[in-house]
């Protein structure tokens, strides 16, 4: 309930309700502390901290390790871990209910990605490896904005899947990868042996869009411009 815990050089299994809020709350880790959160266990940030999970000195490598259920509600823009990894297992559950949730430490993801409707999931500056059989809900956003998303299997965005764009980074992926969403690609490189597939409409509106050794089927309406 304060910005004040702090783990320190400590590993934390954790089964239970962990709740980091109201106010500006948040928990501190030094000292390459680490957080399990178990199967069946939740930690719901209704905090307002820009870092509700935060390195606050010594050794960095922290590791945010999910196999239960993470559960964001506040409006906030906040950036989950600051430094260290993030690993989601399968059955696990990252739920963004609202707001904009940044992803800024190397990850890898299975389980569910839940972005609900309004709320934005940013992946930032590093890897992010999406395991081929990550689930992707909500009718929320994901942006690729920096770093890396490397596909693990072959995806395919729809209707039942957040909107999927890109601003920056590279999506890079040696399966099909596949877009029967309207598709905003304004920076950023696609790689990578896997098919590229569009079925929507597709607008390129900035100079900065690569598509590097890639094949691109599409079938939509595509934008250049303006």
């Amino acid at each position: 309930t304060t910005t004040a815990p702090v783990l320190d050089s400590k590993t934390w299994d954790h089964f239970g309700v962990m709740t980091i809020g109201p106010g500006s709350a948040r928990l501190n880790l030094t000292n390459n502390a680490i957080v399990n959160n178990k199967p069946g266990a939740s930690i719901v940030i209704s905090s307002t901290n820009v870092n509700p999970i935060a390195h606050a000195g010594g050794g960095s490598a922290h590791q945010l390790n999910n196999a239960g259920l993470i559960r964001r509600t506040s409006a906030t823009t906040q950036t989950l871990l600051n430094t260290g990894t993030y690993t989601q297992s399968a059955g696990a559950t990252l739920d963004v209910d609202t707001g904009t949730l940044n992803l800024a430490v190397p990850g890898t993801y299975a389980g569910t990605l839940n972005v609900d409707a309004g709320a934005t999931l940013n992946l930032l500056s590093v890897t992010h490896a999406f395991d081929g059989g990550l689930s992707l809900t909500g009718a929320g956003s994901l942006v690729l904005a920096s770093g890396t998303l490397s596909l693990g299997g072959p995806f395919t965005f729809g209707a039942s899947n957040p909107l999927f764009s890109m601003t920056g980074g590279t999506l890079t992926s040696a399966s099909a990868f596949t877009n029967n969403q309207a598709f905003n690609w304004s920076g950023g490189t696609i790689t990578g042996a896997g098919l590229l597939t569009t079925n929507g409409a597709v607008s390129i509106t900035t100079t900065a869009p690569v598509l590097d050794s890639k094949t691109w089927d599409h079938f939509g309406v595509m934008t250049i411009g303006p």
